[in-house]
Parts: C-alpha cells; structure tokens; sequence
C-alpha cells in the first residue's frame, strides 16, 4: 500500500517520503517507520504518511500501532480504499472482528470494494 507522493508535503519531506518507501520495499521496516514518524509530526494531515506507516507498522506485527494510525488516516481520508483495508486487516490482527467488520460496513456504505466483497464471501463460506 504505497500512495504516490501528496502536495501536502515541502521538497525536502518529499525526499524524506520516498527514502521511507524504499527502505520499507527493501525490508528495512524499522528505518522506514522512523523516518515516517519523524514525518507524520511534519505532515500530520497526510494521508499517504499515515498509510504507509500503518502499513509499515502492521508489516512489524504492531498490530495496535498500525489500527491507531490507520484511524487517524481512515478519519482523514473516508474514501480511500488502501487505508479502510488496512485499518480492517489491523482491527482484525487484534482479534477486534466486530470492529472491523463495522469500518467493512462503513466503507461499503460509501464505495464499492472487490477486495471486501471477496473477505464477506469468503466469511460467508467459512460459516456456511
């Protein structure tokens, strides 16, 4: 989940921004996060901040640093697909499935998503 870079952000932010997606492409989680967290303190109305250190944060197994980060972000932005998925996936990390399946309904309410069509489906078969 790696959002292109937002006019939100100086030049120097945005090279910030993309060294923290190259570390976190090459695996390098903890560098990565640090640098985003630097960065979420400079753009904390970003989007694609927040989104890539929720997701950076959930592919470290926080699971609770990722739901509280994928909030922030799923308040900023309602609309925006990548971050309702990651804050589902993170809700249910935390074994929260209420949770998560209450931000599934949320979003649907307001778009249409194959990926969550394919989670209800495949919920659906498991307790058929």
């Amino acid at each position: 989940m790696i959002l292109a870079v937002r006019h939100d952000m100086n030049e120097e932010q945005k090279m910030f921004y993309s060294k923290a997606v190259t570390f976190k492409k090459n695996g390098d989680l903890k560098v990565a996060k640090q640098i985003l967290l630097e960065l979420a303190k400079e753009c904390p109305q970003s989007t694609a901040v927040l989104s890539v250190l929720g997701s950076t944060c959930y592919d470290s197994g926080e699971f609770d640093e990722a739901t509280l980060i994928f909030k922030r972000a799923a308040e900023l932005s309602p609309a925006l697909e990548s971050v309702s998925l990651g804050l589902f996936h993170s809700l249910w990390k935390n074994e929260r499935q209420n949770e998560a399946m209450e931000e599934l309904k949320r979003f649907q309410t307001i778009s249409h998503s194959k990926d969550y069509a394919e989670i209800v489906k495949e919920i659906n078969e498991r307790f058929e």
